[in-house]
């Protein structure tokens, strides 16, 4: 059997647009029929025939559907005891439709500081798989600090990210990160504490 390279990419959990295929061919090179073909999927995927006859020319053919696991996906044609083909098809992560605290959230520093550690985010599809090039907007709901940026992307890894520096009082700000185009979000706190007295000064009473 001659393996037909694919290349194909396409959403996790879909069905590829095109099938995998292959032919078994004769010592001359000419298409044999009626020879069966065994497909299988190697990582989480599906293949819709596991089993197909050669057509006149020698061609079996079967569609695949993607596992939900963002990566490399492999499938297998076998002819016999030859030595099986195997196709490598992309998935990527589907449409972002979750948004996770990943770090940064319950902070406490003192007063006008920025916080040791930014807001962190991490954007899902609905299989779990981290999404590039989501935005995230953020919001304080309450408090007295300021946000670096209202809005941030997501990295490869899924992450998006956001400094923040406190107020000039000492109390708890809350800030708010929502996955654009969707309602989902999460909530962050931050506290300010008092700076510790330094010195001491006479206020009245002294003679």
């Amino acid at each position: 059997s001659d393996l037909v390279v694919d290349l194909q990419t396409d959403t996790v959990g879909r069905t590829a647009p095109l099938p995998i295929v292959v032919q078994a061919k004769a010592t001359d090179s000419l298409g044999v029929a009626g020879v069966i073909v065994h497909f299988s999927a190697l990582s989480g995927g599906a293949v819709t025939d596991s089993l197909v006859i050669t057509d006149s020319l020698g061609h079996a053919s079967t569609p695949i559907t993607l596992g939900t696991l963002a990566g490399p996906q492999k499938f297998l044609a076998r002819i016999g005891a030859l030595r099986p083909d195997t196709f490598a098809v992309t998935a990527v992560a589907g449409a972002p439709s979750a948004i996770a605290i990943s770090g940064g959230n319950a902070q406490s520093d003192t007063t006008d500081l920025a916080l040791a550690q930014p807001f962190a985010t991490k954007v899902t599809d609905a299989f779990g798989n981290a999404v590039a090039g989501a935005k995230v907007a953020w919001l304080k709901v309450a408090g007295g600090g300021a946000l670096a940026t209202d809005t941030t992307i997501t990295d490869t890894t899924g992450t998006a990210k956001v400094g923040y520096t406190l107020g000039a009082l000492a109390r708890t700000d809350t800030v708010t990160a929502t996955l654009a185009g969707t309602t989902a979000k999460v909530t962050f706190t931050a506290s300010a504490i008092a700076a510790a007295a330094s010195n001491v000064a006479v206020a009245s009473g002294n003679a």
